[in-house]
């Protein structure tokens, strides 16, 4: 039994990255192309750039495929204090630069954040699906810096070894960060458990940690 999608679950980055990794392993390259699995494959690219982001900030970051598109993900950490754990949250728009895409990663960038308008607390994540290496992006990151994105940050996840799990994460807006990691290790650094559960109300925010066997919907039937 599955219980139905519920928007104060919240799912690990390793659940994220194994459910479409799942999804590949059964129906083939095919899936990284079929937009009937457009969702799952933005789990999967929000869960690898999380697993950077945990190692960049020191902080357990969780995911969740809202029901509503957009945005196309959501993110969060918890700030644990007394009275009340704090959410911090972002709403998340997945970019993908493949090989069909004419130009550079700085042209295909620059197009996208040109006269364009996010909401307040919305980042650009940014996934290089294509063969070529992936040089320091720091003279990009000053470029964005210039025309100020109307944009809470700016990511740029990318993969560098043909048969290794290894990943760079790029910072590229408001501050200039790079971090290089390996989804093995860094997921043996996660906190048990698929999920969480984020209770709100007026008086106080609950984490739960999920133990019950029973899955949650992952992906809702998005409107």
């Amino acid at each position: 039994m599955k219980f139905p999608w519920d928007e104060n679950i919240w799912f690990s980055p390793a659940y994220g990255v194994n459910y479409f990794s799942q999804i590949r392993l059964r129906e083939g390259i095919s899936s990284v192309t079929n937009n009937k699995y457009k969702k799952e494959r933005e789990a999967w690219i929000m869960g690898m750039a999380l697993f950077g982001i945990n190692k960049l900030t020191e902080k357990n970051w969780w995911l969740q495929v809202p029901n509503e598109d957009p945005p196309d993900m959501l993110c969060m950490w918890t700030d644990i204090r007394k009275p009340h754990n704090v959410m911090n949250w972002r709403e998340v728009e997945i970019m993908q630069i493949t090989r069909h895409n004419s130009g550079t990663i700085r042209e295909e960038v620059m197009k996208k954040l040109a006269n364009k308008v996010y909401p307040k607390e919305y980042s650009l994540l940014i996934y290089l699906q294509r063969d070529e290496e992936i040089r320091d992006l720091k003279n990009l990151s000053e470029e964005i810096v210039k025309i100020e994105p109307k944009v809470a940050d700016v990511w740029v996840l990318g993969h560098t070894h043909p048969v290794e799990d290894n990943y760079i994460l790029f910072s590229l807006y408001p501050n200039f960060e790079r971090v290089d990691f390996n989804l093995i290790e860094e997921a043996k650094k996660l906190i048990p458990g698929n999920y969480i559960k984020m209770s709100k109300s007026f008086t106080d925010t609950e984490m739960i940690r999920i133990t019950s066997t029973e899955e949650y919907e992952f992906v809702p039937n998005v409107k």
